[in-house]
């Protein structure tokens, strides 16, 4: 070989070495160099490109400049079209492979069928009108949802969503539903959803915005423990109860903690008894003039000179 490691170019013979020795000058030792500066031009890199690499090519961190633009599947591709591809997003297509940490801004999407546990559900991009009523009023969130791979219009639908609304909240929503199209909407909607909510200021809470469906979760929106309280779940149902004197022969008005949302939108159970182990009172009980917020109440008591009789009440609606 006419090159050594290093990419050298060596003779095979000397001239002014032969005439030391002596050597003749004869056509065979002029053969050899001559078959060897062959050699040695036919490995160059010509400048026309006419003959292809034989193997790898070490710029030895020297750059290679102006390289036009790629348009084969092979080509080299040059740094403007880099900035151009970073500023405008990336796009993964086909099997990919994503590992350690990654951080991805802008609205990001996925296609095709990510392997995850050995299954391969169809990862879809989340939806407005998926999300529109089941989660805050964020102004920051992100999530994914999974579909089953069954391939036709339906199929079990489940999400995870994060989010947070600055100087207010931070959330996270679990959901699993069974839809009946894709890209999934609100129609067809059957299943359970939580938002556990983790203010800046009070208590955590969970909310269930899909909870009048059978089999939802159903958290307590509300609670107020007092001797007149009310119980208001996260489905809209209220339960109160309380509990107001009557003092024998009484027309009293019952005031409800919560607010109902109409006059004919709860049932209200009363009775009168004493306070008192000593008086024995036995009345009829009568309800009239509902609103929303109150009730009127009559009775007619048997022992008439109780003062320590009460009304004790509980309604139910929503």
């Amino acid at each position: 070989m006419p090159y050594d490691s290093q990419g050298r170019f060596y003779r095979v013979h000397n001239w002014e070495q032969d005439r030391i020795n002596e050597i003749e000058i004869v056509s065979d030792r002029h053969d050899e160099e001559d078959d060897n500066f062959a050699e040695g031009l036919s490995s160059c890199l010509l400048k026309d490109g006419r003959a292809a690499m034989t193997g790898k090519l070490n710029m030895s961190n020297f750059k290679i400049q102006n390289v036009a633009n790629a348009t084969a599947a092979k080509d080299a591709v040059n740094k403007s079209q880099l900035d151009t591809v970073s500023s405008a997003g990336v796009k993964l297509t086909g099997n990919q492979t994503i590992g350690g940490n990654k951080t991805f801004s802008g609205t990001t999407s996925f296609s095709a069928n990510p392997q995850i546990n050995n299954t391969a559900p169809e990862l879809i991009v989340i939806e407005s009108d998926v999300i529109k009523g089941q989660i805050p009023n964020s102004t920051q969130y992100a999530g994914m949802s999974f579909r089953d791979s069954s391939g036709d219009a339906t199929g079990l639908l489940s999400r995870i969503l994060v989010g947070y609304e600055t100087d207010k909240e931070s959330w996270i929503s679990l959901s699993a539903f069974q839809c009946d199209s894709k890209p999934a909407t609100t129609d067809g909607l059957v299943g359970s959803s939580v938002t556990m909510h983790y203010p800046a200021s009070g208590s955590p809470y969970a909310t269930a915005p899909n909870s009048d469906v059978v089999g939802s979760v159903v958290t307590t929106k509300s609670i107020n423990k007092a001797s007149s309280g009310y119980v208001e779940l996260g489905n809209g149902l209220i339960m109160q109860w309380g509990k107001v004197a009557s003092g024998g022969n009484a027309y009293v008005t019952i005031t409800f903690p919560k607010t109902f949302s109409s006059a004919t939108s709860y049932s209200i159970t009363a009775t009168q008894r004493s306070s008192s182990s000593s008086l024995a009172s036995s009345s009829a009980v009568s309800i009239y003039n509902p609103s929303a917020t109150s009730v009127k109440v009559a009775s007619r008591a048997i022992n008439e000179s109780s003062t320590n009789d009460y009304f004790y009440w509980t309604a139910i609606g929503y």
